[in-house]
């Protein structure tokens, strides 16, 4: 019988494996090369960001520095141009020896109660209100249109319902602004101060009652207005706590005044180192 002969198997030969092997390894280079590429390529797009955002930061702090430049270059030309105003010649002054250039005595008006008088080397205010009522007083000095006032002022004794302040540019007309401090505010520990105009027998708010600093509360403050044309700044203690437009009124005296909100309210003021100083020459009523 005769036995069946198997197939012969013909083992792979060694130049197709050797083929096999170097594809492989080619495409592990390949892929190897194309990982390398990328992580090469993002390195730099990191690196290029990382460069763009530094230089856009330096750009950023640059620009800053010379914005923060400008700003105290145009503060610092802005101060010293109202240091300068604020050191116009004297045109009066009056430190309170006497009161012959101010209104003195006692007065039964429609509105108040009143009794002013100089003792002491202070200008001293007694006042009873019948009404809400602004009682003021300008010396005999003339009238300005751009000027600097200064004037100590101090409420000594009776309600908290009061204020003080400076008159500006009281005209012929009885038109004038009115710089008021008060010793309390809408913040505790707080004074506050208001600008206001009396135009044709109405009053107009520039600048409502606003908390501040500034007021020594129980103690004698300096209040101060510089006014140039339509420009109005407010200083209490040396520190500039407002400012304003306003061509209302364009010229007049300056003096001082204090208020009184409601019938009945009792209270004592006094007011010295009064110092007026402008670029003109003081021009009579």
């Amino acid at each position: 019988m005769d036995t069946p002969s198997l197939p012969e198997i013909t083992p792979p030969s060694t130049d197709s494996n050797r083929k096999f092997i170097l594809i492989l390894t080619g495409l592990g280079i390949m892929l190897t090369a194309c990982v390398c590429m990328v992580i090469v390529a993002a390195v730099g797009i990191y690196q290029m960001g990382a460069t763009t955002m530094q230089a856009t930061a330096e750009a950023e702090e640059t620009e800053t520095a010379r914005s923060n430049a400008r700003a105290t270059a145009v503060a610092a030309s802005a101060q010293a141009t109202a240091e300068a105003k604020l050191n116009w010649p004297v045109v009066f002054d009056d430190n309170f020896v006497n009161a012959d250039d101010w209104c003195e005595g006692e007065d039964s008006g429609r509105f108040a109660d009143t009794n002013l008088y100089v003792s002491g080397g202070k200008y001293r205010w007694f006042a009873q209100a019948k009404d809400g009522v602004i009682w003021w007083c300008t010396p005999e000095a003339g009238m300005v249109s751009d000027f600097s006032v200064t004037v100590d002022a101090r409420q000594v004794s009776g309600t908290v319902n009061s204020d003080f302040g400076l008159v500006l540019r009281m005209d012929a007309n009885g038109n004038y602004y009115y710089f008021g401090v008060s010793e309390t505010s809408t913040v505790s520990d707080q004074g506050s101060f208001s600008f206001q105009v009396r135009y044709k027998e109405k009053w107009e708010t520039i600048l409502d009652w606003t908390p501040t600093t500034a007021v020594r509360l129980g103690d004698t403050n300096q209040l101060q207005a510089l006014v140039e044309g339509e420009h109005f700044e407010l200083y209490i203690n040396g520190e500039l706590v407002g400012t304003a437009e306003s061509d209302r009124v364009q010229t007049g005296e300056a003096g001082v005044a204090i208020e009184l909100y409601d019938k009945g309210d009792v209270a004592a003021f006094e007011f010295d180192n009064f110092e007026l100083r402008s670029p003109e020459t003081l021009k009579k009523p």
